[in-house]
């Protein structure tokens, strides 16, 4: 769709620091979700997970290597880990991610934001992360 953006979703679980991915092709890849151009990404993200998946989310950071690459939403969990296989989601650890869902610097990034030992460190990263914002983004 050309009216939309795509993101890849590094869906992150803070009680066990792993994310959730999708089995794709014999791969575990990041999920993905399409949202309508022109209109803030970090609301539209957290609305259109919330409808799709039923998960409540708090969008850290967005990662873009490059304009003509597919950006990645960083997003927090903030629901019951109880339901994600029924949705086709799994447990993951970053090291477990396929090489075409994340590129070197965005997995350095997650791998700092994981690493963070507490909450507020993530929120430090997300604000004032070493990768480029996507233009547009608010936190």
């Amino acid at each position: 769709m050309a009216d939309c953006t795509e993101y890849r979703l590094a869906f992150i679980l803070p009680e066990s620091r792993q994310l959730l991915g999708i089995q794709s092709a014999g791969d575990l890849e990041l999920p993905r979700i399409s949202v309508p151009m022109w209109q803030r990404p970090a609301e539209q993200l957290t609305r259109l997970i919330e409808e799709t998946w039923n998960i409540r989310t708090l969008v850290l950071d967005l990662l873009c290597d490059s304009p003509l690459s597919t950006p990645c939403a960083v997003i927090e969990v903030r629901s019951s880990s109880s339901k994600f296989t029924q949705l086709g989601l799994t447990t993951v650890p970053l090291e477990n991610i396929g090489r075409l869902s994340l590129s070197g610097d965005e997995r350095s990034a997650l791998l700092s934001i994981l690493s963070a030992a507490t909450r507020r460190e993530v929120l430090s990263h997300a604000l004032g992360g070493s990768m480029k914002l996507k233009s547009g983004f608010a936190p």
